[in-house]
């Protein structure tokens, strides 16, 4: 990222009820975390608390954000170690008109 010169948003979207709990202040040292580890990197970024659905929130920032490329996580694998992209990931898929990067967890 830093030898393109890429710019980072570290999106989460939070329910109402996930506001109101301890969720909210482990998302934030979460994020804090990244931030750390991408400014050691030497890469500029910011984080982005959002509230409601979470496809939704993130087909908004994509719009009003105008950025080049969607980086999500994969869900982890089943037992037999298939990844099924169903949830979030598969209606981001199914619904968002953009360069979408998935990336796979090394935990299994």
């Amino acid at each position: 990222m830093r030898h393109l010169g890429a710019e980072v948003t570290l999106l989460t979207v939070l329910t109402e009820e996930e506001n109101q709990s301890p969720t909210r202040s482990r998302i934030e040292r979460f994020l804090a975390d990244g931030m750390r580890t991408l400014k050691l990197l030497g890469v500029p970024a910011q984080t982005i608390i959002r509230l409601g659905a979470v496809r939704q929130e993130i087909s908004n920032e994509i719009v009003l954000g105008s950025y080049d490329l969607l980086v999500m996580g994969a869900p982890l694998s089943k037992e037999d170690g298939r990844i099924v992209l169903t949830g979030i990931v598969g209606q981001i898929l199914n619904t968002v008109k953009h360069p979408i990067l998935i990336v796979r967890s090394s935990a299994t």
